[in-house]
């Protein structure tokens, strides 16, 4: 069994954690979090929002074929009581996750792996024109970081 574990702020079909997985033997897993929400700051009605548009991708995944096992705000407190939920019942081999979109969620995934003994494989990002390695290994070179920069790389990169 495979879980594949999809972030509020990746609701695609086109999701890398989604490619590799096959619906009649993986499990999706979505979790609505209160701390999430609290370190971004988001504004309440943004919130409603967000749990809207999982709630309705979950709905779109089951009508797809997919089996997901979503945890609702008002039934799990963050990411580790429900990832630990998830675990118990499931028992996954792997879990297939996308690389979070920010630096936030970045550092509290390395915090929640030490916390929850899980197999999470990280797959690349699509979510933005250059690969992290790539940005990090441009960045590495710079003497100071300007976006500008970055962009007009970018601009001049040959199109793949």
């Amino acid at each position: 069994m495979t879980t594949v574990w999809i972030l509020g702020d990746q609701l695609s079909p086109n999701n890398p954690a989604l490619e590799p997985a096959d619906p009649d033997d993986s499990i999706v897993l979505m979790i609505e979090s209160k701390a999430r929400g609290n370190w971004l700051r988001y504004h309440k009605k943004k919130l409603v929002l967000v749990y809207s548009a999982m709630r309705h991708f979950a709905a779109d995944l089951r009508s797809s074929g997919w089996k997901v096992d979503y945890h609702e705000l008002q039934n799990t407190k963050d990411f580790t009581v429900a990832l630990k939920g998830h675990l118990q019942r499931w028992r996954p081999d792997t879990i297939l996750l996308t690389e979070p979109n920010d630096w936030p969620m970045t550092q509290a995934l390395k915090q929640l792996r030490k916390e929850v003994a899980a197999p999470i494989q990280l797959l690349p990002n699509n979510h933005f024109i250059v690969s992290r390695e790539e940005f990090r290994d441009w960045a590495g070179h710079s003497k100071r970081l300007l976006m500008e920069s970055h962009y007009r790389r970018v601009r001049k990169k040959p199109a793949t």
